[in-house]
């Protein structure tokens, strides 16, 4: 895989307030984020956005779990 040197910035499909979104990759590993139109970047590095998505996973395992659990109970 090719590490990145230069920024890169694209608009993408994603809306937010009906504006779309631009993101960014800096060769740091920092993701920018802005709507269109803004001038207001957030940044957010790399190992946040892989956190946040382990822990989203981590909450949807756990909720199918616990449903799984209340639907089959003790069989008697």
């Amino acid at each position: 895989m090719t590490l990145r040197k230069k920024e890169v910035k694209r608009e993408t499909e994603a809306v937010f307030r009906d504006r779309n979104l631009i993101v960014g990759l800096k060769p740091s590993c920092i993701v920018l984020v802005k709507e269109k139109g803004c001038r207001l970047w957030y940044e957010v590095t790399v190992e946040d956005i892989y956190s946040l998505g382990a822990k989203k996973h981590a909450k949807k395992i756990a909720e199918e779990k616990k449903k799984r659990r209340e639907e089959g109970g003790c069989k008697r």
